[in-house]
């Protein structure tokens, strides 16, 4: 029933001319509950072929519960907020592979999610891809393993949207990522496949107690990760009750906390401290927690072998970063950010609240291959760094140049007044007093007048942002760091006074990751763009030789209101023209809260500002204000409206209906210019949807 369409009037053979009397497709999601011993295999079948879940009670109470968790999952759904990834090849940055990431996440009413990641391929021909709704041929598409009913792999099925014609996409539900086994069909179910299935699919041979789990204390003098005094596990007493959080004597609740973070299954009594000494190899349901904003780094160490070694990484929001296999889906080792351990004991109870993210983030690499042969050896070096996002005010670097055996290299945190952690000690660094919350993922690149690679990246979120309205002034987040990527120190910060035309003018925190140009093409970068909370767009120069000669200025403020009526939170896209035969540097930027999707009086844009400082020098021009007759107004979905790039225009607008916000970066490709918008259909041009089991709020791409 679940891929059946079960509206009266249906058509349902070949030849059938009954009116459907319900738009769309009516699919019924089956949940199974057997009771006191009915647990028959076809029971579990119906379940699973029915994109539901299976449970089994033993008693009149148990059965009780497993109705609210059906309940429960019923009203949640399942959702990919996290873009799908296609890494780029680390060893070729120009090329990239035809292997898919996608991130799954479960809301729930708990604190804890669940979720897992899945790979898939792209399809390219119309044998593999099919057709669209309109019977035209698809040569672009997502691939499982399996052929599936329509008689190609295309995993995704496309649905009319209620009565406004739009057309929806979703995952087949009887899709089968790869990695999985053909017998486990995980369709769009983010607690079933991939890389979540593989950590139960090993038997013996990795279980919660064998479980390659390390952590890194700042008094922890030891960087080897894989050392006994950083290893995540009851033996470590290095990890105390103190901070666990737990009282001074609670042997068993430590215990409880180190098996639950490793994936022990707390229904068991060798696992939930009960016996805290004893041997915990049950897994948990499900062992793994959601993927959320985490996007995927790929690393190849050995593209001579078939298939190439190569490992992913990326964070789950139990605070933990995945090594994996990328040919396997397996796990090779995991590490969890000390700033997780005192959240540990909330995460296990899983009370009803606000999501914990304890670890959002998305890494970033940096490969060194000397002789760029495809092979990490020798003096090669492979180094990791990664933020927190929600999860805290660091960011952490690792060197994974040998994936079995990574070791700590430094982090960098905002608490303490500033501290740079290297080794056992935690040394007072005052600059990074200015960090919050790390959203900025960093961009590693190198930069002159530094002999070692940078990570560069904004200072990250103040949670005063939150707010709505924001009515109080930020105070951490208002900064671009440049850091060395091999020691933590910091290269350059800038802030409120690296800003010539504008002195003071950094004073909204900037969570957006930065746009970083090679003005010359030399591997270095020359050019820093980023924006900030309060609708602000910022240039920095770093070509300079002496990083104390580095300097920036404020381009444009497209905020017009105090406080903020816009927040800029994805990096702007550059683009070099030449127009009328002047070289130009085209800034792409949109802005929106995607904190608040909902928010009903937004009033948000998508701006092009022109930047005329198309050498190594910053000029002193004054920045463009949003009321300027400089910068060309039009209505969003104006077709016809123009705007000349002359010798005094500063570029232009769209303004966006009232719901209607920004969610990602800006794309140009062959001169068109794509954004990611969310908000209510009616504003987006379409027929207001009135259903309750619609969202009225849709995703499109302008």
């Amino acid at each position: 029933m679940r891929n059946a369409d079960m509206s009266p009037g249906a058509r349902i053979f070949s030849g059938d001319t009954t009116s459907d009397q319900l738009t769309g497709f009516q699919g019924v999601i089956t949940y199974v509950v057997g009771f006191r011993g009915a647990n028959s295999p076809v029971l579990q079948q119906a379940a699973q072929r029915g994109d539901g879940l299976y449970y089994e009670a033993a008693d009149a109470s148990d059965l009780r519960n497993k109705l609210q968790q059906a309940i429960t999952n019923i009203t949640s759904f399942s959702g990919t907020l996290a873009s799908a990834t296609v890494p780029l090849a680390s060893y070729n940055r120009s090329e990239s592979g035809l292997d898919v990431y996608m991130s799954f996440f479960e809301p729930s009413a708990n604190r804890m999610w669940r979720g897992t990641l899945k790979r898939y391929r792209l399809g390219l021909t119309t044998e593999e891809c099919g057709t669209n709704l309109d019977g035209t041929p698809n040569t672009f598409c997502l691939m499982g393993q399996t052929t599936l009913p329509s008689g190609n792999r295309n995993i995704i099925a496309q649905e009319l949207l209620g009565s406004t014609g739009l057309v929806t996409e979703v995952i087949n539900s009887l899709a089968v990522s790869f990695w999985n086994p053909l017998t486990e069909i995980d369709g769009r179910d983010p607690a079933r496949g991939g890389t979540g299935f593989q950590l139960r699919s090993l038997g013996a041979s990795y279980t919660p107690e064998n479980r390659r789990v390390y952590t890194k204390l700042s008094t922890v003098a030891t960087n080897d990760l894989t050392a006994a005094a950083n290893q995540l596990t009851r033996g470590n007493a290095a990890i105390t009750t103190t901070l666990l959080g737990l009282g001074a004597s609670d042997t068993a609740g430590r215990a409880r906390l180190i098996n639950f973070i490793r994936g022990g299954d707390m229904a068991v009594s060798n696992c939930n401290g009960a016996l805290p000494s004893a041997t915990c190899n049950n897994w948990a349901p499900w062992a793994h927690a959601d993927v959320l904003h985490s996007k995927v780094a790929q690393v190849y160490y050995n593209v001579g072998t078939t298939p190439p070694v190569q490992t992913l990484f990326y964070l789950t929001n139990d605070g933990l970063l995945h090594a994996v296999d990328a040919n396997t889906g397996r796990e090779q080792w995991a590490f969890l950010v000390e700033e997780a351990l005192p959240q540990l004991q909330a995460m296990q109870i899983n009370g009803s609240g606000q999501q914990i993210q304890a670890a959002d983030g998305s890494p970033a690499v940096y490969v060194r291959d000397d002789n760029r042969d495809g092979i990490i050896n020798g003096s090669d070096q492979v180094i990791l760094v990664f933020n927190l996002r929600r999860g805290g005010r660091s960011v952490y670097a690792l060197d994974v140049t040998a994936p079995s055996a990574p070791r700590f290299l430094w982090k960098i945190t905002g608490d303490g007044g500033g501290q740079l952690c290297t080794g056992g000690t935690c040394a007072s660094q005052p600059l990074y007093a200015e960090l919050g919350q790390t959203w900025s993922a960093p961009v590693v690149t190198r930069a002159n007048g530094h002999s070692n690679p940078v990570a560069i990246f904004g200072a990250g979120y103040d949670p005063n942002q939150d707010n709505e309205p924001v009515t109080a002034s930020d105070t951490m987040g208002r900064a671009v760091f440049v850091v060395d990527l091999l020691t933590g120190a910091p290269v350059r910060r800038f802030d409120g006074a690296s800003v010539l035309n504008s002195a003071g003018a950094m004073t909204n925190s900037i969570p957006s990751t930065p746009a970083v140009f090679d003005l010359n093409g030399d591997g270095k970068a020359d050019i820093i763009y980023v924006g900030d909370t309060g609708g602000r767009l910022f240039r920095f120069q770093i070509s300079d030789l002496d990083p104390g000669n580095w300097s920036g200025k404020l381009l444009a403020r497209l905020s017009n209101t105090t406080p903020a009526n816009r927040k800029i939170l994805f990096p702007p896209t550059v683009v070099p023209y030449i127009t009328g035969g002047e070289r130009i540097f085209a800034v792409f930027v949109g802005t929106g809260d995607r904190e608040h999707p909902f928010k009903l009086n937004s009033a948000d844009v998508i701006a092009m500002i022109v930047d005329r400082d198309v050498s190594n020098t910053l000029s002193s021009s004054p920045p463009v204000d949003f009321d300027s007759a400089a910068l060309t107004k039009f209505a969003w979905d104006d077709q016809t409206a123009q705007a000349s790039v002359t010798s005094s225009s500063a570029g232009w607008v769209r303004l966006l209906p009232p719901t209607v916000k920004v969610t990602e970066s800006p794309n140009v490709q062959t001169d068109l210019l794509r954004v990611p918008v969310y908000g209510r259909a009616s504003d987006l041009g379409f027929a207001a949807i009135a259903s309750t089991c619609t969202p009225s709020f849709l995703s499109r791409l302008v």
